[in-house]
């Protein structure tokens, strides 16, 4: 369950709280803040602070905080960048994408994600790993 509010200006926020069985609850709220809009370019900043709250006894509750950027051409091609950290087993997550709008009306919007994600921790270390979604 949640609540959002978005502007015409492309600013907006939101306070999500989700149950995820078998691990309790987490608690997100984030923004995002327009940076440069015009006809061709698309400029947009957000972040995010989670509270991770598990019903289970071992594990405390934690938080993961992260942001980013996001670019927009025409509508249609993107990239973005972003990262989190999360404190409780002191992960960084790292990600680098890009995106094509495939088709797009005033309700709905269908794009193609590829891109990279990474992870590291004190004591493990992923490489770049591609990713890729509708």
């Amino acid at each position: 369950a949640g609540v959002a509010l978005d502007n015409i200006r492309g600013h907006g926020l939101s306070l999500t709280d989700t149950h995820i069985p078998g691990f309790g609850d987490k608690l997100t709220a984030a923004g995002k803040l327009n940076l440069f809009h015009n006809n061709n370019h698309d400029l947009t900043a957000n972040a995010f602070a989670t509270r991770n709250m598990p019903n289970i006894p071992q594990v405390p509750n934690f938080n993961t905080v992260g942001g980013g950027l996001d670019y927009m051409f025409k509508n249609k091609v993107g990239a973005s960048l972003g990262a989190a950290h999360t404190d409780f087993i002191n992960r960084n997550d790292y990600s680098v994408g890009g995106k094509l709008n495939l088709f797009r009306n005033p309700s709905t919007s269908l794009d193609f994600n590829a891109g990279f994600k990474k992870f590291d921790t004190p004591f493990m270390r992923s490489g770049w790993e591609p990713n890729m979604g509708f």
